[in-house]
């Protein structure tokens, strides 16, 4: 009887991963969409200045995998994202006049999992951490009417090059299609030299997917 249960396990060992690949499904496909970005900040970000930094919009757009076990499944992605923040202090035809304005291009990968009340459709909650690293930016200013400035960024001296997070979020799939509407929040002090609690991305983003089948 030992023996017979010691080979049940043995056979159930042996079929386990198989079972888990034949359900499995793969897809893949383009993802396009849109940020809507700022930052989480203390009281100071450049100049001692007490700010209350605005949503800038723009693109995000990549690849993505859906590798899915049921209602549950993992989606990691690749994606070209913008992010960065705008503000203004003082008031306009004076020498204490500032308008800001950051724009940071990432190179970003969420890492998401997905749960999907029908399978392959219905409502999704979703949640995961990202990496991305910096590949450019630039920073336009206005001191007063006269005196203007635009600056390519320079990561390591201006900004980290490395942001990490975690975001989360609710979709919708229909068969290959599926939107998203997520929030992510930055882990990483952007700028430690200024202060305050220092400068984090926060992204509110929509996204739509297309995916086609791989197995």
């Amino acid at each position: 009887m030992k023996r017979l249960i010691n080979y049940s396990w043995l056979l159930a060992g042996v079929l386990w991963p198989k079972t888990m690949l034949a359900q499995t499904h793969i897809s893949w496909g383009p993802c396009l969409g849109g940020n809507a970005a700022t930052v989480l900040q203390g009281t100071r970000v450049f100049y001692d200045a007490e700010v209350r930094p605005e949503f800038v919009v723009g693109p995000q757009a990549g690849l993505m995998a859906d590798i899915r076990w049921g209602k549950l499944s993992f989606q990691p992605h690749l994606l070209y994202s913008r992010k960065g923040y705008k503000y203004e202090t003082g008031q306009p035809g004076t020498s204490g006049y500032q308008q800001y304005n950051l724009r940071l291009n990432y190179l970003e990968v969420p890492l998401n999992a997905v749960y999907t009340t029908g399978g392959d459709k219905g409502f999704q909650v979703f949640a995961g951490p990202y990496l991305g690293i910096g590949i450019s930016g630039w920073q336009w200013y206005t001191t007063d009417w006269a005196n203007k400035g635009n600056f390519p960024l320079d990561y390591g001296t201006d900004f980290r090059r490395l942001d990490a997070g975690v975001n989360g979020g609710v979709g919708y799939r229909v068969a290959q299609l599926q939107v998203q509407v997520g929030y992510g929040l930055g882990l990483t002090n952007l700028r430690p030299s200024s202060g305050g609690s220092g400068l984090h991305n926060q992204v509110i983003q929509l996204s739509g997917a297309f995916l086609f089948t791989a197995k």
